[in-house]
């Protein structure tokens, strides 16, 4: 009977100890978790306190005596403590050894409180006299809490040991515990590590880092009996079930012993009866036959029943055993959940960190791009003074060497003031004052400025193929992007270096991806080695191939360097050919100051800037003109109230109190028509778009055409046709072809092409042209759309047939001022270019580019206006202003 209860007591012996080996490996996993959890709770409260303090610290005053910074120690809600040096300063002692940790450099410093369970935390104070900090205690109850919090096991006790192995302070432990624990530095646990206390009582610990201090480690400590206690219950459960079961077992035993030999004795009985003679049949009952067979199959029944529970047994530690390892997967899972929480947010506080230093650098830039501005504006009136002190005497002087000093003067003026507009330009993105250029006279004279202004110890020379093709560029920034190109070189090659400077025409289909197709020239700067490639210079002069870069780009072409060790450095600048029709219509030099195209006119001159307003009052009195001067915005309306008539009005933008347009729109709400000539040091915003803008300091060619265009002067013969210069600003195909109809279904030289003489179907452009009509008399003029093209309709959302311009809301989606646009063009005649570019953050950046021509009925007066509107979404990005318009 024993025999046969063997297996089933084997197979309860081995559930009950899976279980118990399960529950222990549970409670240790739980050990470990409650030290990771508390350690990463009282990491985020260290660093959080620490941040807080730093931030204090950031915003105390930046130097003064311990009085001016002890009133940050009494901030409410926040228990901080002024220590330092200084007595006064520091009354707590106990943050002695904390502030001994910030004056060598430790920035948050952490210690252990020598007079209590407490974490001392200090942050040093920014300049603050006798080398203050500021510091709090974090110990008490709040501590405490963080020790013992939720998930601390039961039983367990949390210890914060610090890199001295020394106990600062426990979750909950009485006097008797915590003299048992152990207290030595336990180093790096690789997992819980059962260990002796002091009282010979075995522990269990589990341990993790403070991230925030290093060193510092918090270990949850656990009686071993505590976690011993489910495989002890298990084995006592086992023996008593064991020894019950064997009892049980005897019992039975002994009660089928005993049937069994009763049984057998009455067998033995009737043997003996049969034996001696008797006749069965003498009322004698012999043994029932099948008990035996009876016996043995409750036996049988016993067995399978036992091998059903064991069965089941086992089924129910395999269940818990699945439950187990799902409940280990799921702790793995959070883990590693944890893990990469905490990764994202270290990740994130790197990220705050960069953008943090990416505002302080980009606020540092604004202020050095406004310092800028003002040295420019500054530098602009001096040498404004010195070109038009040198213009003046060589009107007034036919000395010849005299007229050679003050031409010599003149230009290194000009180019001084080239080079400075080239800086602010590059700082801002301006755009450029483009001009058809002979490339051979050009650089024959950057290499005559290169000798004396660079220095005779570098030979230039400078290489030209036949029929190089003229080009379309800023000549002033082309010599200083050219003379950039020569002091890098210079800077890195030996004496007697050799610099070579080339010129070749690329065709459509040489030149490098990216560019729009055309004609280009390509201009190399070549040395000899080691000049341009330098890399010990390349931080340096950075700043100077950028500007070359930007050059190149805002001109239509690009820039790149090629390398080669010794071999040397190339440095090809590629700008557009000049388109050969438009050049052959403009003139090769100015008849603006002719005399006898001015006077007649009375000017309202107002600038602050004295010299600079009495050379151009000088000026336009010499050609003929009537010049009443103001110095600010309210002189000048007093003048214009005084004046019985002003025919032009001619302003600088920064004047004090109100500023140019505002003076304008003041004067123009009493004479609608009256022209205004801006004069700027800044570049031109969108509240001048669709006026005349000059860049100050402003040449008297330009000033004086300025003032015929705005009086509506007829030009001489050799002047270009009106709006002709315009079209060395257009950059596009399109609107060029756009330009080129208009120009040429002009009846005469003056007359105004008729609407019906403008066939722009041709180009394919009418679904980006939008038709408008005039309205009203020349003071009060009114704009209306009489039809808009499909592709302006698609992009505004709805149309503007018939919508008046102003007044309904509906033209005010069309970017741009289009009012002051139609207003310019009907005024002067002349056809009105702008462009702006949009960077709206998600997609690529917009280019928005709008020719205007003028039309007319009877080819004198503006009686319609066609606008061509492109959109193109290839453009760099820019600030949203108008950047060009003539």
């Amino acid at each position: 009977m024993l025999i046969a209860l063997c297996p089933a007591l084997l197979a309860g012996l081995f559930s009950t100890w899976q279980s118990a080996v399960a529950q222990r490996a549970a409670a240790l996993d739980r050990l470990a978790e409650a030290a990771t959890v508390l350690a990463t709770a009282l990491d985020r409260e260290v660093a959080g306190l620490a941040g807080a303090l730093d931030d204090l610290a950031g915003a105390a005053p930046p130097a003064g005596p311990a009085a001016a910074i002890r009133p940050l120690a009494g901030r409410p809600g926040l228990p901080v403590r002024l220590v330092g040096r200084d007595a006064a300063v520091s009354p707590d002692p106990a943050f002695a050894e904390v502030f001994r940790q910030v004056s060598a450099g430790v920035r948050p410093a952490f210690r252990r409180a020598p007079d209590g369970p407490a974490i001392l935390v200090a942050v040093p104070l920014r300049d603050a006299e006798g080398g203050a900090a500021l510091g709090v205690r974090l110990g008490g109850p709040p501590l405490r809490s963080l020790l013992a919090g939720p998930g601390l096991p039961p039983a367990a006790d949390a210890l914060l040991l610090d890199d001295r192995g020394s106990l600062v302070a426990a979750s909950d432990v009485p006097a008797e515990n915590a003299a048992a624990l152990p207290t030595a530095p336990l180093g790096p646990l690789a997992g819980p590590l059962r260990v002796a206390g002091r009282d010979g009582q075995l522990w269990v610990l589990a341990q993790a880092s403070i991230a925030a201090i290093p060193g510092w480690t918090l270990v949850v400590a656990q009686p071993a009996a505590a976690l011993d206690a489910p495989v002890r219950r298990a084995v006592l459960a086992w023996g008593l079930g064991g020894l019950a079961a064997v009892l049980a077992a005897g019992l039975l035993a002994l009660g089928l012993a005993r049937g069994l030999r009763r049984s057998l004795r009455r067998l033995q009985a009737e043997a003996d009866r049969l034996v001696a003679g008797t006749d069965p049949g003498t009322g004698t009952a012999l043994p029932p036959r099948g008990v035996a067979v009876a016996e043995l199959a409750a036996l049988q029944g016993g067995l399978q029943a036992a091998a059903a529970r064991l069965e089941a047994r086992l089924t129910a530690a395999q269940a818990a055993s699945a439950q187990a390892a799902a409940l280990a997967r799921q702790l793995a899972e959070r883990d590693l959940a944890l893990e990469q929480a905490e990764a994202a947010r270290r990740a994130a506080l790197r990220r705050r960190e960069e953008v943090q230093a990416g505002l302080l650098q980009a606020q540092r830039l604004q202020a050095l791009g406004a310092m800028a501005g003002r040295v420019a504006h500054e530098f602009n009136t001096a040498l404004a003074s010195i070109v038009g002190s040198y213009r003046l005497v060589a009107r007034q002087t036919a000395d010849p060497a005299l007229l050679q000093a003050v031409q010599d003067g003149s230009r290194a003026a000009e180019r001084a003031a080239a080079l400075l507009r080239e800086l602010v330009d590059f700082a801002r993105r301006e755009e450029l004052r483009p001009a058809q250029l002979e490339l051979p006279g050009l650089l024959a004279e950057v290499r005559e400025m290169i000798h004396y202004t660079i220095g005779k110890g570098l030979s230039v020379v400078v290489e030209l193929p036949p029929g190089l093709w003229p080009v379309v560029a800023d000549p002033h920034r082309l010599e200083v992007a050219l003379l950039n190109l020569a002091a890098l070189a210079r800077d890195g090659l030996p004496p007697g270096g050799s610099l070579l400077i080339s010129a070749r025409n690329l065709p459509p289909g040489q030149q490098p991806a990216g560019l729009r197709a055309g004609d280009y020239i390509a201009i190399a700067v070549r040395d000899a080695g080691g000049g341009l490639a330098s890399e010990g210079r390349a931080a340096g002069h950075g700043l100077d191939l950028a500007m070359v870069r930007n050059f190149a780009e805002q001109s239509g072409g690009t820039c790149w360097i090629d390398r080669r060790p010794g071999a040397g450095t190339s440095v090809e600048i590629l700008l557009p050919r000049a388109d050969p029709e438009a050049a052959a219509m403009i003139p090769e030099e100015s008849d603006a100051l002719d005399p006898r195209l001015h006077g007649g006119a009375a000017i309202l001159l107002v600038d602050t800037e004295e010299p600079a307003r009495a050379r151009q009052a000088a000026l336009l009195r010499d050609l003929g003109y009537t010049v009443a001067e103001a110095g600010n915005a309210e002189a000048a309306e007093s003048l214009a109230h005084w004046l019985a008539s002003v025919d032009l009005l001619v302003t600088a933008m920064e004047l004090p109190g109100a500023d140019g347009a505002s003076l304008a729109a003041r004067l123009r709400a009493e004479r609608p028509a009256l022209p205004v000539l801006f004069l700027t040091v800044a570049p031109p915003g969108p509240v001048l778009a669709g006026e005349l803008v000059l860049q100050r300091p402003v040449p008297p060619v330009a000033l004086a055409e300025a003032v015929l265009e705005l009086l509506q002067r007829r030009r001489s013969l050799r002047a270009p046709p009106p709006g002709m210069r315009l079209l060395r600003r257009l950059r596009t195909p399109s609107l060029r072809a756009a330009f080129l109809t208009w120009h040429a279904a002009r009846v005469t030289g003056e007359a105004l092409p008729r609407p019906a003489n403008l066939d722009l179907a041709r180009l394919e452009l009418q679904e980006h042209c939008a038709l408008v009509a005039l309205d009203g008399p020349a003071e009060d003029l009114r704009f209306r759309f009489v039809s808009v093209g499909r592709a302006l309709t698609d992009r505004l959302g709805h149309g503007l047939d018939g919508t008046p311009i102003g007044g309904t809301g509906e033209a005010a989606e069309v970017p741009g001022s289009l009012q002051a646009a139609y207003r310019r063009a009907a005024r002067t005649r002349a056809p009105v270019f702008e462009a702006a570019d949009f960077d709206f953050g998600e997609g690529p950046p917009l280019r928005f580019e709008r020719l205007t021509l003028p039309l007319s009925q009877d080819g004198e007066t503006v009686t319609h206006l066609i606008g061509v509107v492109l959109f193109h979404e290839d453009a760099a990005p820019g600030t949203g202003q108008a950047v060009e318009a003539g």
